[in-house]
Parts: structure tokens; sequence; C-alpha cells
């Protein structure tokens, strides 16, 4: 983690002066194989260049977590939200996502380009919604944000009905 004091005051981005800019960089040592890669160009404050995922493999990655994680984490499914609601017509990698959950010990059918929001709708159905309330509640800048974090919601954003 890399914490930035005061870079937000003096970029002009906050008019907090103690408000920090963290920064967690996470490196994966096995990456499963089949990611797009994309080289980014940002020149808002000042120049920088990054190697990142496409948007489908970030989106790959995020399903991966949400069918493969052992414990809740609404976050990650306000995140779902996110790209679902931004990107309407989104779709995984498919092969990132089926590769990444070989390689955590997925059992059983994979997900497909065909089916791969019928095994969301499912992992969503079988939730207990609070606890991803829980989560996410803590998170959110507007709590009025929790209107629109329903399990119904999610499920028309899943299936493409929002």
């Amino acid at each position: 983690m890399i914490k930035f004091e005061q870079l937000m005051y003096e970029a002009q981005i906050s008019s907090h002066r103690d408000q920090k800019f963290s920064i967690k960089i996470e490196i994966d040592t096995n990456p499963p194989e089949g990611a797009n890669l994309k080289t980014n160009i940002v020149n808002k404050y000042f120049l920088v260049s990054f190697l990142s995922y496409d948007i489908h493999s970030l989106f790959a990655g995020k399903l991966h977590a949400l069918l493969s994680r052992k414990y809740t984490k609404g976050r990650d499914y306000f995140d779902l939200v996110w790209y679902l609601s931004r990107w309407k017509n989104i779709t995984p990698n498919i092969s990132l996502l089926q590769n990444a959950l070989k390689q955590t010990g997925w059992r059983g059918e994979m997900p497909s380009a065909d089916t791969w929001r019928d095994f969301l709708c499912k992992t969503v159905k079988e939730l207990d919604w609070h606890d991803v309330e829980n989560d996410v509640r803590n998170f959110l800048e507007n709590p009025s944000d929790m209107d629109i974090f329903t399990k119904n919601n999610v499920l028309n954003l899943i299936r493409g009905e929002n």
C-alpha cells in the first residue's frame, strides 16, 4: 500500500489538506492464462501510462471472485452493479474466467459465453442479501444508494433487464 499525503489537495482534487491518496498494489505471481492487455495513457493532472487488463478481462476477474469466493463480500456485488449498469452489453473474457476457475479448483460445468449470466443469477439467489448490504453500507458515500442496491435489481441487471 502506497499512501501520498496532501497529493489530492495539491492537485486541487480535494479541498481537504489532510486527505490521503492511497494505491494498493497486488502482484499475481501465477496469473491465469487468457487475459487481454492494453496500454492506457492518461493526461488529466500529469502524464502517466500503465498496462492493464481490458474491460472484458477485468470483468472476468470480478466474475471469478463472485463465483469462487468462499465468503460473501458485498463489495463484489456492488462492483458487479457498476460493470453491468455502465456497460449494458458487457461480456466476460470467457477464456480467462474458465482458466481462473480451473486454477482455483472449480468443480463441475464451466460458465460459457451463453451461460455466465445463469451462473451469476444462481449465486445471487442463494445469498443472504443482508450480508451483502451490511458489507456495502459502510463504503457508500450516499446512503440512499442502498435503496437501489437490491437483490431484485441486481438480478435484473444480470439478466439484462435494466
